[in-house]
């Protein structure tokens, strides 16, 4: 279950600084403080793009043989789904590879650290970051006021987590989307899983035709037929009228 309430961050001014003079050299702290202020965080371009445009406080010129330092990339993805999942996992995109290279690293390779935000697992990033400690806290609670099965699962769970002091600011000003937005999910998903289990409905009769129909021309009663496949005589009869309607 993923909801949009993370966003960008700017890294504070000692961080910035470290990294910017590592790059760049020593520089005034004016200089640098002028940079750290003009920093703009990524955004999309358009409502409907795919990525985000990322943008520089500083000039960039690439000279011909010459190296110039960026920011070294790291990769988090949180994970609070219900399936079991370790607290922490590394997912490495060469093992989706057809072909795999045994002797050396691949040519190209993408880390990406999973942490585990269920409560029950107790990470630590949790007590370092109460804004992801009290979404973990309105997803458990969530989950428990939707196991109730009533109309009013997910703005009872909002008023809980107000009350309780749980994404209190975020909620007060976006309660209502949250709510509208979490029935739109959950009526996606009922039709996802709807959807499913018709089509392996659909699979199975088109099976069970096949092998009514092979057991048929071995001269098999309706009797043995529902026997062997171990559905009702009506099944095997109603499948045996489809099958000479159509």
């Amino acid at each position: 279950m993923a909801r949009r309430i993370a966003k960008f961050h700017k890294v504070s001014f000692e961080q910035f600084r470290e990294g910017f003079m590592d790059s760049f050299g020593p520089i005034e702290e004016e200089k640098i403080k002028e940079a750290y202020d003009g920093v703009q965080l990524p955004k999309r371009a358009t409502a409907g793009s795919a990525g985000y445009d990322f943008y520089t406080p500083v000039s960039i010129v690439l000279h011909p043989g010459k190296t110039v330092k960026i920011p070294t990339p790291e990769f988090y993805t949180f994970y609070n789904g219900k399936d079991p999942w370790a607290k922490e996992k590394m997912l490495y995109l060469s093992d989706a590879y057809v072909q795999k290279e045994d002797t050396h690293s691949p040519m190209l390779e993408l880390c990406v650290k999973v942490i585990n935000i269920n409560p029950e697992q107790g990470h630590e990033i949790l007590d370092r970051c109460s804004i992801l400690r009290e979404y973990s806290e309105f997803v458990e609670i969530l989950r428990k006021h939707q196991q109730t099965g009533s109309s009013d699962a997910y703005k009872n769970a909002v008023e809980e987590c107000m009350k309780a002091g749980i994404l209190t600011d975020y909620l007060k000003k976006k309660g209502s989307e949250v709510v509208n937005m979490l029935i739109a999910e959950y009526d996606y998903d009922l039709d996802v899983e709807v959807q499913r289990e018709e089509a392996y409905a659909a699979g199975r009769q088109e099976t069970l035709k096949e092998l009514v129909k092979r057991k048929l021309e071995k001269g098999k009663s309706i009797d043995v037929i529902a026997e062997e496949l171990e559905e009702t005589t009506e099944e095997i009869a109603r499948i045996i009228k489809s099958m000479q309607e159509a």
